[in-house]
Formats: structure tokens, C-alpha cells, sequence
């Protein structure tokens, strides 16, 4: 029987791997002011590349192609930062530790009011680039899809899992809409409230919904 030829894998200093990370964050800044002055379609590879100051096949090379650069603008937006946590993860997270039911809400409701108001404009140029693409829209779909996944979780984890299956799921549907991109811009963005009255108006809801 021949031994299979074991290849070498190539190394990657920490130096490596926190260079080419700061290059993602050149170009995902670079999206973040081109994709607001010109908008999603009008902005190229070359324009960020050039923002950015790298060059084109670096762009190519981190993201592969425009659309990447978009997604990864909202997931940075969203989190706040380039950690490899998704959002449940930073729920839990900062819910350590906390019994009280109307503490570890509070706590949910902060961490998204800060989450929209990060990332309300850039779900915005998704949505509008999304009208005309198919990738990126299904894309934005399963993004939808997460997220109530996210919104059952969370739910369950202020409620202690002491809710019957009907219950979260109704209680679930409400922070799934309440909390929501378009909700937000309405009420935010139209509307003129702060994000301190938002945060109360979602507290209320939400309270009035769990009975309490």
C-alpha cells in the first residue's frame, strides 16, 4: 500500500493573519464611505481598492467580489466588530450571570437598539442593491431567516425557557417585528425618536407581551 504524500501546510504568522485582517477592515471602511456617497452600483472594485489603498487584487484576493464587500460591511455593522461571535453567542454573553427576567431584557433590548443603530444604513443599501440582484437577495432572505431563529432564542433565553411553545412563538413573532430594520428606520429615522424613547417603546411592548 503507497503512503499518501503528506503535504506541508503553509504557515501563517500571527503578523500574517492580523495584517490581512486590518486589510479586510481597510476595505470594509472604504465600502462603508463609498457605498453612502455613490451608492452600492456606482461604486467599483477599483474605487475601493483605491480608498482603501490597496490594490485591486488585494480586493479580490480578501473578498472575491463586491457583493462580499457589502455582506461584510453588515456583519462587522451588526456586531460592531470582526470577532468570529455571531450575535446569540454575545447575547449569552452578556446575559451571564443575570436571573433577573426584567434585567436580562433590558440587557437584549440595549444590545439591539445599539445593533440597529450601527447597522440601519448599511441594511438599507443591502436592501436597495438587493432589488436587483438575486445572490444578494437570497442572501438577504436567509439573513431574515436567522434571524427570527435568533429572536426564538433570545426570547427563550429572557423568559428561562418557562413559556409554552405557542407562547414563544407569539412572544418570538413580536421581537422578531418590533425589532426590525423597518420598524426602526419608521419610528427612528422618519419619526425623529431618539434611541432612548426606542429603547422604552420596545421595553413596554415587549413587557406587555411576556405579562409583564
Amino acid at each position: 500500500m503507497v503512503e499518501p504524500v503528506k503535504t506541508r501546510r503553509p504557515y501563517a504568522s500571527p503578523r500574517h493573519t492580523e495584517l490581512r485582517r486590518q486589510t479586510r477592515r481597510d476595505v470594509v471602511g472604504a465600502a462603508r464611505k463609498l457605498f453612502a456617497d455613490k451608492g452600492y452600483n456606482a461604486t467599483t472594485i477599483e474605487a475601493l481598492a483605491n480608498e482603501a489603498g490597496v490594490a485591486v487584487q488585494t480586493v479580490y484576493a480578501a473578498f472575491g467580489n463586491k457583493r462580499s464587500v457589502l455582506w461584510a460591511l453588515l456583519e462587522t455593522s451588526v456586531a460592531g466588530d470582526d470577532e468570529r461571535r455571531t450575535i446569540l453567542e454575545r447575547v449569552r454573553a452578556d446575559l451571564a450571570g443575570v436571573d433577573d427576567p426584567a434585567e436580562r431584557l433590558d440587557r437584549v433590548l440595549r444590545f439591539g437598539v445599539e445593533v440597529l443603530r450601527r447597522s440601519a444604513d448599511i441594511h438599507r443599501i443591502l436592501r436597495g442593491a438587493a432589488a436587483g440582484d438575486q445572490e444578494l437577495q437570497a442572501a438577504l432572505d436567509e439573513a431574515q431567516r436567522r434571524r427570527y431563529q435568533d429572536a426564538r432564542a433570545i426570547v427563550d433565553l429572557v423568559t428561562g425557557g418557562l413559556r409554552s411553545v405557542r407562547e414563544l412563538k407569539h412572544i418570538a413573532d413580536v421581537f422578531f417585528a418590533v425589532t426590525s430594520y423597518e420598524m426602526y428606520e419608521l419610528l427612528v429615522d422618519q419619526r425623529g425618536w431618539s434611541s432612548e424613547q426606542w429603547h422604552r417603546w420596545l421595553r413596554d411592548t415587549l413587557n406587555s407581551n411576556l405579562g409583564g
